[in-house]
C-alpha cells in the first residue's frame, strides 16, 4: 500500500490561473502555503541503534531522522526511536524491543529499520554468540509491524559498513572492526534473505551497507558512527526511498512570488545563494525540469515552450565562479533541495549558454547519473579558449584573473596545464549515455566553436557518446538560440521524458 498525501490540485490550478489573469493580486496573496489546505502528514518511524539515534552529533538537528524531517518538511512527521547500543536480538542489552510499544502507539505509515551493527559484538556482551536467533527475532519484529492498524510500509536497511580508513583509529580498534566487519557482511546477507521472504508490496530493502565505501571523510574516528556529512548521506538515501513507497505532500516553493511570462516565479535562497524557480501551470509526469548555468531569461522562448509542457525552470546565482569546484558544491546543495524536498525529477536537463557551459559541464561530469541531457549554446568548454584567449578568441583578462583565483591556481602555467576542463573529461557523460545538443555560430570570435564545441563533438563521438550539432553559418557569439526553438524544445522534452 502506498500512502498518498497530496496537495489539492484544484487550488494549485486556480492560483496558476490567477497569476495569468491578475498577477498583481496573486503576488499580493504571496501564493503562500496558507492558501493550500494542509494534508495529514505521513508518519515515519525510524527504528534502530545509535546510528539512528544520532551518536556523536547533535541528535535533535543532525541525526539522520532529524535531517530526514528537514528534507520532507510538513508533509511528514518523523520520529526517532533509535536506542544507543541496541541490538535486533531480544537477548541483547539494550535491544530494539524496548521501544516497540512506543512505535506501535505512533501508528506510523512508514517504518525505517536499521539494525545489526551491535549484533556483531562478541566478548562481554555475547551478542554474536547468540546470533542464531537473529532471523527469528527479525521475522517476529516484521510480523508485529505488519499487523499495525496503520498498515505501514516497512523499509529494512542493511547497516552501514565499518570504515577502517579513518584518521586516528587505534590498532586495537582496527583489529576489532576487521573481525566485526566480516560478521556484518554475513548479517547483511541474512537481512536480504529475510526481506526476500516478506510481502514485496509491504516490505522493501534499502542498501546502506556500501554507502560510505570510498568516503572515510563521512565517518568519525571510531570507524562506525557517521559525522554530520555521513548522517546527511543516510538521510538523503532514505528520503529517496521513502518517496518511492509513500507519496509525501510537496511543499510550495518559498520566498516571494512574481509573474514571469505568465508563470509563477519564486525567488528564495539555498546555501546562502539566490535561486529562482519558475513553475508550470501543471507539472508534467515525473516533474521534469531545466537548469540554467547562466543568463536566465535570455532568449526565453524555449523555456516558455517547456513550461507549457509542464517543466520547471530553475537557476542558481553563483556568478564569477566559472564552474569551479565551489560552484559545483553550491549546485549540489540546490539539486538536493529540488529533488528531495520539492520532488523534481532525479535527472535535470542542463542549459549552458556561453560561460554557463563551464557550470553545466563541470557539474554534469561530477554527477552524470543526475543529468537527463545537456544543451550548450555557444558554450565555453575550455577556459584556455575563453576567457584565456590562448587560441583564436578575444579572451577576457578580467575573467581569466577570476579563473586563476577561483580555481586556486598558483600561476598561469598551472592553469594552462590543468587537465580538468570539460573537453578533457567527457568519459563520465559518455559512459552514462547523456545526450548532448550544441548550437553554435561558425564565426564566433569570442568562444570559437572549433576550440570548444568542435573538440567536444570529436571526443564525445570517439567515446561512443551521442551529440547533435546545429551550426549557424556566418553567425558570431551573438545572437544565441534559434529563430525557431523547436529543435531545442524537442531535444529537451524527448530526453527528459519519464522512463518506464
Amino acid at each position: 500500500m502506498i500512502h498518498r498525501v497530496l496537495r489539492p490540485v484544484a487550488v494549485e490550478r486556480a492560483m496558476n490561473l490567477l497569476v495569468r489573469l491578475m498577477p498583481g493580486m496573486a503576488v499580493a496573496l504571496c501564493l503562500s502555503s496558507t492558501i493550500v489546505a494542509a494534508a495529514d502528514p505521513v508518519r515515519i518511524a525510524c527504528v534502530g541503534d545509535s546510528i539512528t539515534q544520532g551518536a556523536r552529533v547533535d541528535a535533535a538537528t543532525q541525526s539522520f531522522p532529524a535531517v530526514l524531517q528537514q528534507l520532507l518538511g510538513d508533509g511528514a512527521e518523523v520520529r526517532n526511536f533509535g536506542i544507543g547500543g541496541a541490538t535486533l536480538l531480544r537477548s541483547g542489552r539494550p535491544h530494539v524491543w524496548q521501544n516497540v510499544e512506543q512505535v506501535v502507539a505512533f501508528q506510523p505509515h512508514v517504518i525505517v529499520i536499521s539494525l545489526g551493527t551491535n549484533d556483531t559484538v562478541s566478548g562481554r556482551r555475547q551478542n554474536w554468540e547468540k546470533i542464531q536467533a537473529f532471523e527469528p527475532d527479525y521475522q517476529e519484529l516484521l510480523k508485529l509491524f505488519l499487523q499495525l492498524d496503520s498498515n505501514p510500509q516497512i523499509v529494512v536497511c542493511t547497516p552501514t559498513d565499518m570504515v577502517l580508513e579513518v584518521d586516528g583509529m587505534t590498532e586495537l580498534r582496527t583489529a576489532e572492526l576487521k573481525e566485526r566487519r566480516v560478521r556484518l557482511q554475513e548479517l547483511c546477507e541474512r537481512i536480504r534473505a529475510i526481506v526476500a521472504a516478506q510481502p514485496a508490496d509491504r516490505v522493501s530493502l534499502l542498501e546502506l551497507n556500501a554507502l560510505f565505501q570510498g568516503h572515510p571523510e563521512w565517518v568519525t574516528s571510531d570507524g562506525v558512527h557517521p559525522n554530520v556529512d555521513g548522517y546527511r548521506q543516510i538521510a538523503d538515501t532514505v528520503a529517496r526511498h521513502v518517496h518511492r513507497v509513500a507519496a509525501i505532500s510537496i511543499p510550495p516553493f518559498p520566498g516571494e512570488a512574481s509573474d514571469w511570462n505568465g508563470f509563477r516565479k519564486y525567488d528564495f535562497q539555498v546555501a546562502g545563494r539566490a535561486v529562482l524557480v519558475v513553475a508550470p501551470d501543471e507539472p508534467a509526469s515525473g516533474r521534469p525540469w531545466v537548469w540554467h548555468g547562466e543568463f536566465f531569461g535570455h532568449k526565453p522562448a524555449p523555456d516558455i515552450a517547456l513550461l507549457k509542457k509542464g517543466f520547471h525552470i530553475v537557476y542558481m546565482r553563483v556568478p564569477d565562479l566559472l564552474g569551479c569546484s565551489e560552484a559545483v558544491q553550491f549546485w549540489n546543495e540546490f539539486y538536493r533541495e529540488l529533488t528531495l524536498k520539492y520532488q523534481l525529477a532525479p535527472k535535470a536537463a542542463l542549459v549552458g549558454l556561453s560561460r554557463g557551459g563551464l557550470y553545466c559541464y563541470n557539474w554534469a561530469i561530477a554527477n552524470p547519473e543526475k543529468v537527463a541531457c545537456l544543451y550548450g549554446d555557444a558554450p565555453v568548454c575550455d577556459f584556455k579558449s575563453w576567457p584565456g584567449g590562448r587560441g583564436k578568441g578575444k579572451g577576457s583578462q578580467r575573467d581569466w584573473d577570476l579563473v586563476l583565483k577561483v580555481y586556486h591556481f598558483q600561476s598561469e602555467e598551472e592553469a594552462l596545464a590543468w587537465p580538468g576542463n570539460p573537453v578533457d573529461n567527457l568519459k563520465p557523460l559518455a559512459d552514462a549515455g547523456v545526450p548532448l545538443l550544441h548550437v553554435y555560430g561558425d564565426a564566433d570570435d569570442v568562444v570559437p566553436w572549433d576550440e570548444n564545441t568542435g573538440i567536444i563533438a570529436e571526443r564525445y563521438q570517439q567515446l561512443g557518446g551521442h551529440i547533435t550539432l546545429i551550426g549557424k553559418p556566418g553567425v558570431g557569439h551573438h545572437p544565441h538560440g534559434l529563430d525557431d526553438p523547436t529543435p531545442i524544445v524537442d531535444f529537451i522534452a524527448k530526453h527528459s521524458a519519464e522512463k518506464e
